[in-house]
Parts: C-alpha cells; sequence; structure tokens
C-alpha cells in the first residue's frame, strides 16, 4: 500500500507539475514543453508494455524486482530532472523525461499483477480495490504538497529531490516487506 500510494502521489505530481516546471524553472517554450509532457506519456504507454514483458518473460514473474527497478529508476529520473535547465541540451532533456514517463508513469500493470498474486484467490477483488482506494490518498495528499514545497522553496530543484527520496524510501520498505513475508 504505502508503495503504490507513493507511487501514484508522484505520478500525479509530475503530471500536475512537469509542464509549469519546464516553462517557469527550466525555461522552455510551452510549445516544446507540451512535446515533452507527450513524449513522456509515450513513452510509458510503450513501458507498461515492457513492463509486463520483462515480468513475465525475462525475469520470470518477479513482480517484485520489476518494480524495485521502476523505484530505482523513478528515483534517477526525478533527479534528473531537477538538474535540468534551458540550456541543457534537447537530447538530455528528451532523455530525462522518457525515463520519466517510463517509470513514474508506468507501474499500474505490474504493481496491479502483484497484488493481486499476493492475495488469497477470494480476496483478489477485495485486495484491488483496497490498493486503488487507498492509493488515490496520493493523488489528493502528493500535488499540494508538492505545490506547497514549491512555494515555499521557491524553486522545483527540492521538490524533485524529495520525489526522488519518496521514490527511493518507498521502494525500500516495499523490498522489506515482502523480504519479511517471506520469512
Amino acid at each position: 500500500l504505502i508503495w503504490g500510494t507513493t507511487f501514484v502521489g508522484l505520478q500525479f505530481i509530475v503530471m500536475s507539475y512537469l509542464l509549469l516546471f519546464l516553462i517557469q524553472e527550466a525555461g522552455l517554450s510551452a510549445v516544446f514543453a507540451g512535446w515533452l509532457l507527450a513524449l513522456a506519456q509515450i513513452s510509458s504507454g510503450i513501458a507498461r508494455v515492457l513492463w509486463g514483458v520483462a515480468s513475465d518473460l525475462l525475469l520470470n514473474r518477479r513482480r517484485v524486482l520489476v518494480l524495485v527497478i521502476i523505484g530505482v529508476l523513478t528515483a534517477v529520473s526525478l533527479f534528473c530532472l531537477s538538474l535540468l535547465q534551458a540550456e541543457s541540451s534537447r537530447i538530455l532533456q528528451m532523455a530525462a523525461v522518457i525515463l520519466l514517463g517510463s517509470s513514474t508513469l508506468s507501474f499500474h500493470g505490474v504493481h496491479t499483477t502483484l497484488v493481486s498474486e499476493i492475495a488469497e484467490p477470494e480476496q483478489v477483488g477485495l485486495a484491488v480495490g483496497l490498493t486503488a482506494t487507498t492509493n488515490r490518498f496520493g493523488w489528493i495528499a502528493f500535488p499540494p504538497l508538492f505545490g506547497l514545497l514549491i512555494d515555499f522553496s521557491g524553486s522545483y530543484r527540492l521538490g524533485w529531490n524529495l520525489a526522488a527520496a519518496a521514490a527511493l524510501m518507498s521502494t525500500i520498505v516495499l523490498l522489506a516487506l515482502i523480504r519479511g513475508a517471506k520469512r
């Protein structure tokens, strides 16, 4: 629940603030910033399928490992985002949002599959529904808190770095809980 709620919150932070950041702080034109957001969404759509393929075929259905990889890549992508500037090369800007879309925006299928596999067969509907419901707290809480942080700090850099830390910490908690459950 912690990992899913955090990542849904991070997804909504990205969808709420990426354009504002790219225009206001990174100094990009609104048109190019819109193209970068579209690129993040396109890479997300492709990555969702590829994460499922990786999970099922390459990693022998090791869903937690895929979520850990996504978690680490999310932390890296959010940290990289904090470093973007108008002077950054277009290639670097595009690579950052492709990584962002391929990680932060692409976890849902593997996460939902993991929840349904962990639950007892007669509890799958309840488990998926409860997870979806608790994940919505991330939708509600993270974007306004991120906005307050930006308002108080005057910069997106701290916000993106704290978001990266949240991704990393929740991924560590996921690993600890799964390892504890196996014991």
